[in-house]
């Protein structure tokens, strides 16, 4: 599986729980539910400043220093 459908799959589960706990009433789980969901959300911005982090530099088999992008 990819990252991008990892990542997308998250997206969706974070709206749908998004989704469901603007059904529920105040005092319930709705607090847990969107507390969670922001944190699914925040896991996968973390993950993606990894990931730009990681493409930033290439080392290219046909040259002998590491390139900047």
């Amino acid at each position: 599986m990819s990252y991008y459908t990892i990542k997308n799959r998250l997206i969706m589960a974070a709206d749908k729980m998004i989704f469901a706990a603007e059904k529920l009433p105040e005092g319930s789980k709705k607090e847990a539910n969107l507390n969670l969901a922001d944190d699914i959300l925040t896991f996968i911005e973390e993950v993606e400043k990894l990931v730009e982090d990681r493409k930033s530099t290439r080392l290219n088999s046909s040259h002998r220093c590491i390139s900047y992008a």
